[in-house]
């Protein structure tokens, strides 16, 4: 356990090497590749964590910095919307979530799988929320499907954390 332990607290840090000078203090290549693999899946899992932060916050700024600039968020029944392009995604979800008066998106579990600067990952959502205007409620559960790809080293939503979120479809 200790051992995990040390290797993500490296990962998290962003270490990729080792400076001593003694051979068996340095990290092996593959030891390197699986601590960068585990870096990328904390920053992905991050990602899906600020996006439900955003959304929780109604911030705009903070949901469009976690797109690419051709990301596409596909929102499927029965909302059917989609939007296209980073600068469209701020005002899309604070102009949805103003019709709230209570908003609440709580991110669950999920897998990644991460290919080189590609990476794929899904990840399961609770929503709670009650309008505005006639106080009626609306309960969802949903799976996220992400497609981010890396951009300026940062994961991101493709076409971040450094993965970014490209492509993001929801299924209630």
């Amino acid at each position: 356990m200790k051992s995990i332990i040390t290797v993500v607290f490296i990962a998290f840090l962003g270490l990729t090497s080792c400076t001593t000078t003694n051979d068996k203090n340095q990290l092996t290549s593959g030891e390197i590749k699986t601590l960068q693999l585990v870096k990328d899946e904390l920053e992905i899992r991050a990602l899906a964590e600020k996006f439900s932060d955003a959304a929780n916050h109604k911030d705009g700024a903070q949901f469009q910095s976690l797109w690419a600039e051709e990301g596409i968020w596909k929102i499927g029944p029965p909302i059917n919307m989609e939007f296209k392009g980073k600068e469209k995604m701020g005002s899309s979800v604070t102009h949805m979530l103003v019709l709230w008066d209570f908003f609440v998106q709580l991110s669950g579990s999920g897998a990644v799988n991460i290919n080189g600067d590609k990476a794929t990952a899904r990840f399961y959502v609770n929503e709670i929320a009650r309008k505005a205007d006639d106080k009626s409620g609306n309960y969802n559960l949903s799976v996220y499907e992400d497609e981010l790809t890396m951009e300026n080293g940062f994961f991101k939503k493709e076409p971040i954390t450094p993965f970014i979120k490209k492509h993001r479809i929801m299924k209630a």
